[in-house]
């Protein structure tokens, strides 16, 4: 008897903290990201929540937590795969440890602009990463455009890639192509989470940081920060994904609902991102030694990221599949 009490009392924890709470036919989904509310991917999960909230009346209810309030990126991912958080805001980054073709949207200088990103994302060979992610425990939903990484750091300008050298930067873990692509310019590489690093930068662990713009201003990265290179470093991209199971738990039209959801929020996002992007580089300016790296220059940095390149191709295949498809893509535009 005392088993059978004891084993209903853990029940009642697990189910109450479990991101699926069903009371009165009502689902409550967490949805977590790491960075700031006032941000692309505060965007999308305000207005994912919404136009679920109001096509489902109410039945399904979205929590949505900023900041790595769950937990820091490579946590929330790990909640997601075993179904103790329903949704979270991934980098691809955060997901290429588990699918390891996925850090391949980072190839430096890949993608020439969003629309080349987003339209890959819907390739056949993005496709089969996703099956991958799903056969591991991930629904990916679809991706967004989160912007190109630009160099900052507090040491000196950043004119060329050998201004790189000896620069302290910070890295996500598991991040492998960026992690090997700061190393090839001659930086030294500290990993941390997005929550830990303004606060690395002011105390010196590391000098610099790549993001895109709009996460250099809204995180206020300029306080404790003198140069920005504007060179289009990577292209970056974030996903809505979700717990398979909790999916495969979804009827057919709430499926759909998620579906919708999901791309009326990268409308808000493609929004949200075209109105402030300019506004925030030209606010930078006033904080900000501002560089832009552009021809003989920029090949400097193509150059010196040759041999991640050729790292990556002699490991995986689709990296040519990803250069043909882009070659196809820019002829048929």
């Amino acid at each position: 008897m005392k088993r059978i009490l004891l084993v209903t009392i853990l029940l009642v924890i697990i189910l109450s903290s479990h991101v699926s709470a069903i009371s009165s036919n009502t689902l409550t989904l967490k949805l977590g990201w790491n960075t700031v509310e006032d941000s692309v991917r505060g965007v999308v999960a305000k207005k994912f929540k919404e136009v679920v909230e109001e096509k489902t009346n109410g039945n399904i209810i979205i929590e949505n937590y900023c900041c790595e309030l769950l937990g820091n990126a490579m946590e929330q991912i790990d909640a997601i795969k075993i179904g103790a958080q329903g949704l979270n805001l991934a980098g691809n980054q955060e997901l290429s440890p588990i699918v390891e073709e996925i850090s391949l949207f980072n190839l430096p200088f890949l993608f020439e602009d969003a629309e080349e990103g987003l339209a890959f994302s819907k390739s056949e060979i993005a496709q089969a990463w996703h099956d991958k992610l799903y056969e591991r425990g991930i629904k990916l939903i679809r991706w967004y455009d989160l912007g190109f990484a630009q160099i900052t750091n507090k040491v000196r300008p950043v004119h060329t890639a050998d201004d790189m050298k000896g620069l302290k930067m910070r890295a996500v873990s598991g991040a492998t192509l960026a992690i090997d692509s700061m190393k090839a310019l001659g930086a030294a590489v500290t990993t941390m989470p997005y929550s830990e690093l303004y606060m690395g930068l002011q105390t010196g662990v590391i000098d610099g940081q790549f993001n895109p713009v709009d996460a250099i201003y809204e995180s206020k990265f300029y306080e404790v920060q003198e140069h920005l290179a504007m060179v289009n470093l990577f292209w970056y991209t974030f996903s809505l994904a979700m717990n398979r199971g909790i999916w495969e738990s979804l009827d057919a039209e709430n499926q759909a609902i998620f579906i919708e959801a999901a791309d009326m929020a990268n409308e808000a996002a493609i929004e949200y991102t075209n109105s402030l992007r300019d506004e925030y580089l030209s606010l930078l300016e006033d904080e900000l030694e501002i560089t832009y790296v552009t021809g003989d220059a920029l090949e400097g940095f193509r150059e010196k990221l040759k041999p991640v390149y050729d790292n990556m191709n002699s490991q995986y295949p689709d990296v040519n599949k990803m250069l043909e498809w882009l070659e196809n893509y820019r002829k048929n535009k």
